[in-house]
């Protein structure tokens, strides 16, 4: 054969598949480092390759698996970006090409070439998740000494169907969970971000100086939205969009422009642009550039202002470690997690902080300081797969018998109580508080993966590999939970769908940014009868009444198929 470069016959084509074999291809590695002298593409190493029978394909051809392929592009904003770091050696390579090899064992071929079909109609049964059955509704008396500041609006007895009918698309729209009750006529309802708050109907007491009072058509119902427990700021958001669909339901020509505001509401559903979000970053630096006085530029300014992003990271996982050294201290594991929730919103924080604080969670990583980064990721992931740290069971070994885990008073329980093995036997108070902590690291769990998604050109140019990061983070959560994997874990919150709709969503989210930057748990999840299931009942249960979960696990399914 000839060597000629010209010759075409002898070069590769992704039309045929890459030849491993062909001495035109250069040696490669894997590399998670930059390249030196150019820019190319990293090929994949041998166990990503599928090697078809001569009969299904031309002779001789290996073809790659469906996968990501990265080049070197320039970013956008260089100097926004958070630097990486080589993450402390937490285990040994072999060990994980060994875990990727054992869990890709059970796909057969047939498995894998089959083709799932798609998502059927929603099939559920149970209607007391659409609406209140307005036949059978009982509105309740009006307390003598109700306040009245508590009354959030009122409207005739006679437009009651409406206001019901347009609460009950609103609430679907918002993704807001709902026990809806017809008597007395309420709702407990609880939103994505784990805030619970009562919604509840009264109609006037009939008086003597009241006399239209008993008549239907005269009657007035009232209406009054009151928090339970969560952000009162967030509370505040979902308060102000009930009664305004309320109001609009009950005023002239109400259909379309009630429709037309449940579309004008976020719903949190597009992923975020890396571009977008980069101007906006530009934009904010020019103002506050424009805004400054020269006279006065550089002249007693706070340390904080004059910090580099690599400070503000560095001081950010100092802040964190400090709060994990006190594990006793249940409102220190809060301060964590939400910190690391505001650390990874993108929405919320610049460019650099986002990176630096998903490569925190994912990778372990941080700027000289990779041993308390990984201090850090090991307490995320131990309350993301137990909902409890090593010691807790010792710290309430007393007071089992003490504390009821069966508290009837409605005020202290929550609206939607989760049941987790991982949390038998603890208080009643201590289970629900670790279940908001759970939230909260799914919550972070699903900002990281976002974070990687949006800036995925910044975080390869600066060496990092997006594949290799989705399948170490993947063993190091398996590993330090002593075997039990996140799939199980994520498993578990789709097939609790029905009980928990916002962890559902959830575990849908991250199963699909996961699926996407690891092929391996992609044909996990294609062959898993179970989890196939779960996908479709959370599909059908999303349909008729939270829309992020039903988009979020058509999408899953989509992804699945693919």
């Amino acid at each position: 054969m000839s060597s000629d470069p010209s010759n075409t016959n002898n070069r590769p084509s992704h039309e045929d598949g890459f030849n491993i074999n062909n001495p035109h291809l250069a040696p490669s590695r894997r590399s998670g480092g930059r390249r030196r002298g150019g820019v190319g593409i990293e090929l994949p190493d041998a166990q990503d390759v599928q090697t078809n029978n001569p009969s299904e394909s031309q002779p001789g051809g290996a073809i790659f698996r469906a996968m990501l392929m990265f080049g070197h592009e320039p970013a956008l904003l260089k100097e926004q970006r958070a630097p990486v770091y080589k993450s402390a050696p937490a285990a040994d390579s072999s060990n994980r090409k060994n875990l990727a090899d054992d869990s890709r064992q059970p796909f057969s071929r047939a498995d894998l070439k089959r083709e799932l079909p798609p998502l059927p109609a929603p099939t559920l049964s149970n209607t007391s998740y659409l609406q209140w059955n307005k036949a059978s509704v009982e509105v309740q008396q009006l307390p003598m000494y109700f306040p009245k500041n508590n009354l959030n609006h009122k409207f005739p007895q006679r437009c009651l169907g409406a206001v019901l009918d347009c609460l009950s698309e609103l609430l679907r729209h918002l993704s807001i969970q709902a026990k809806l009750r017809d008597s007395p006529l309420s709702a407990f309802l609880q939103t994505t971000e784990n805030v619970e708050f009562y919604l509840v109907f009264f109609h006037e007491k009939p008086t003597p100086r009241n006399p239209s009072s008993t008549d239907p058509d005269n009657c007035m119902i009232y209406m009054s939205v009151q928090r339970h427990k969560g952000d009162q700021m967030t509370a505040n958001r979902y308060f102000h969009a009930i009664v305004e669909a309320a109001k609009e339901a009950t005023g002239a020509g109400a259909g379309e422009s009630v429709k037309r505001s449940f579309r004008s509401l976020p719903t949190h559903r597009n992923t975020p642009n890396a571009e977008e979000l980069l101007q906006v970053e530009r934009l904010v630096v020019r103002s506050s550039e424009r805004s400054e006085d020269p006279a006065t530029k550089g002249i007693d300014a706070h340390g904080y202002t004059k910090q580099t992003p690599k400070d503000m990271i560095q001081s950010s996982v100092a802040q964190l470690y400090s709060w994990i050294q006190t594990p006793r201290r249940l409102d220190n594991r809060q301060h964590v997690l939400e910190y690391l929730a505001v650390m990874t919103d993108v929405k919320r924080t610049m460019s650099s902080s986002a990176i630096a604080g998903a490569l925190l969670v994912l990778q372990g990583c941080a700027p000289d300081m990779n041993d308390e980064a990984k201090e850090i990721q090991r307490f995320f992931l131990t309350i993301l797969q137990y909902r409890a740290l090593p010691g807790d069971r010792a710290m309430f070994e007393g007071m089992s018998t003490t504390l009821s885990n069966t508290d009837e008073d409605i005020e202290m329980r929550p609206y939607f109580p989760e049941e987790a093995d991982e949390v038998q036997g603890f208080p009643s108070f201590f289970v629900e508080y670790m279940n908001k902590l759970f939230h909260l690291a799914l919550q972070v769990l699903v900002q990281s993966l976002e974070v990687v998604a949006c800036f995925h050109k910044q975080i390869v140019d600066d060496g990092c590999n997006i594949l290799d990061m989705a399948s170490d983070f993947l063993f190091c959560a398996s590993e330090l939970a002593c075997g039990k994997e996140l799939y199980t874990t994520l498993l578990e919150c789709v097939n609790r769908a029905e009980s928990k709709l916002s962890n559902a969503y959830l575990a849908c989210k991250a199963f699909r940014l996961l699926a996407l930057a690891c092929p391996t748990l992609k044909d996990r999840l294609k062959c898993d009868d179970a989890a196939r299931t779960s996908i479709e009942n959370a599909y059908n249960i999303g349909k008729s009444c939270h829309s992020l979960l039903k988009d979020e696990s058509f999408q899953l399914w989509e992804t699945v198929r693919q």
